[in-house]
């Protein structure tokens, strides 16, 4: 049985966009590790480093933990073993879950991008 999730939305430096993004990337397709750290570095999500591979790769081992996950060794390709992530049924309930989150940070934010136009046209007539 998976762990319960913890409460929040961004939790630990964004690490729950980090999350939704990875479920979105794996949906397409399953990948590795460093295909999806190139991914998130493309929409600014993830640092470069062995730091952020380190963090990343323990964000994926949760997430496994957590049922959102399965992996596999992909032997098949040229090169060393890479371990290959790909989104389970869980993994897809919880996408839904994140779209949702998503949908409230949105308004959060077009609320705010309202109110700070509002701001700036009372602080125009006040000078």
């Amino acid at each position: 049985m998976p762990r319960r999730r913890r409460e929040g939305f961004c939790g630990g430096k964004g690490k729950l966009w980090i999350e939704g993004f990875i479920l979105l990337k794996l949906s397409e397709r399953p990948s590795h590790g460093y295909d999806l750290a190139k991914f998130l570095g493309e929409i600014g999500l993830q640092s470069e480093g062995v730091g952020a591979m380190g963090g990343l790769y323990r964000i994926l081992g949760e997430m496994e933990s957590l049922g959102f996950l399965q992996s596999k060794w992909n032997v098949e390709d040229s090169g060393p073993a890479k371990k290959e992530y790909e989104i389970t049924e869980l993994g897809k309930e919880a996408l839904y879950n994140y779209k949702g989150n998503f949908n409230n940070v949105k308004k959060l934010l077009e609320l705010f991008e309202q109110e700070f136009k509002n701001f700036e046209i009372k602080n125009r007539k006040e000078e």
